[in-house]
């Protein structure tokens, strides 16, 4: 009977330890992911407590996460995708500065284009953040697959995905003199729907720190398939080889949000374009401006660049990039637009590209 009761009591114990760690989990994740874009609170908390963010990561078990991974169209494709795909390459070229507005404000983008702007990329401090907002994005392999486990479209091996990416565009932007910070943060893992909600607080995390960072650029690459779901693979050749077509995306406050500088981004990008369209025809695809914002609020330098898409290759994603970041470091080390600001008080800072790699939840 002694028996009994105890084991009744342990299994009775279980059970209300197993309903308070639900309850817990439940309550932490519906406080901390709800679908918005403002929650530097909660980076500010996490930061109180853990003055190291390099370990913030280790805390964004699932048990901290409302909802796992959202499934996209591409990640259904990819589970089937078990056979050899025969991808066809495609040129969306853009020319004479094409925008794709999806927005209903007018633009004028060759006037905007010639609006003068002054950029300061001089000195030792870091100007340029590099961060990715769906860092797990990744490319085919030669056979149409992805290059993610059973053949998905996502990884997080580094070496694969749009951190690649971003470190073959740093490495460029540090050849050439400018310094840069390339944060390795996977913010769409594990949870894909708090992507943004991450990237927010990371791009927040370094403007607090170093207040001299001019540009934000946020590296993606494209998800475009047929009318059978065969992802598209565009490409454009440039000294006999394949690259990846690159597009510029532009927030706005369209949306309701506040977003003061969408038309400063919009002029940067402009200008890029008509770099990037005189040096290599046929590389650069049509401008999308955009209606949602994407966390472009931060700074009159904030970009979103879109590297290829599913359909191409990673050694074309590379070449990309490289042609990329040539065509921006020509616009903002242009003789016209290149000047250091006089009097104006920036605190220096050195190795910044390795100093820190922000963990974000």
């Amino acid at each position: 009977m002694i028996g009994r009761r105890k084991l009744f009591c342990l299994i009775l114990f279980i059970a209300i330890i197993t309903f308070c760690m639900g309850i817990f989990r439940f309550v932490i994740s519906d406080k901390d992911f709800t679908a918005s874009e403002n929650k530097s609170a909660c980076f500010s908390f996490l930061e109180s407590a853990l003055p190291d963010a390099q370990h913030i990561m280790s805390y964004a078990s699932p048990v901290f996460t409302k909802s796992e991974t959202v499934k996209t169209a591409e990640d259904e494709i990819t589970e089937t995708n078990t056979e050899e795909v025969k991808l066809v390459s495609k040129n969306i070229p853009s020319n004479n500065l094409e925008i794709k507005n999806e927005t209903a404000y007018p633009i004028d983008a060759a006037s905007l284009e010639k609006t003068q702007r002054f950029y300061d990329v001089s000195g030792e401090s870091a100007k340029i953040l590099i961060i990715h907002t769906h860092a797990s994005e990744s490319y085919s392999n030669n056979k149409g697959r992805g290059l993610g486990e059973n053949g998905s479209y996502r990884t997080t091996d580094t070496s694969k995905n749009m951190v690649s990416i971003g470190e073959r565009m740093a490495e460029i932007f540090e050849e050439n003199g400018i310094s840069v910070i390339h944060d390795k943060t996977l913010c769409d893992y594990p949870s894909y729907n708090s992507s943004y909600v991450k990237s927010l607080g990371v791009i927040d995390w370094y403007l607090e720190r170093y207040p001299e960072i001019e540009f934000v650029f946020d590296i993606h690459r494209d998800a475009i398939e047929d009318s059978e779901g065969v992802p598209s693979k565009l490409t454009c050749l440039i000294s006999e080889k394949e690259a990846a077509q690159a597009m510029i995306v532009c927030g706005t406050d369209a949306m309701g949000l506040s977003n003061p500088y969408w038309k400063d981004n919009l002029i940067l990008a402009l200008k890029i374009q008509k770099n990037l369209e005189e040096m290599y025809p046929g590389f650069m695809r049509p401008l999308n401006l955009r209606k949602e914002r994407f966390n472009m609020h931060k700074t009159k330098g904030s970009l979103l660049f879109e590297i290829g898409t599913h359909g191409n290759t990673h050694i074309e994603a590379l070449r990309s990039v490289e042609y990329l970041t040539e065509g921006i470091i020509k616009t903002i080390k242009n003789k016209y637009l290149l000047v250091q600001v006089i009097g104006k008080h920036r605190h220096q800072h050195k190795g910044r590209r390795d100093q820190k790699i922000v963990q974000a939840l």
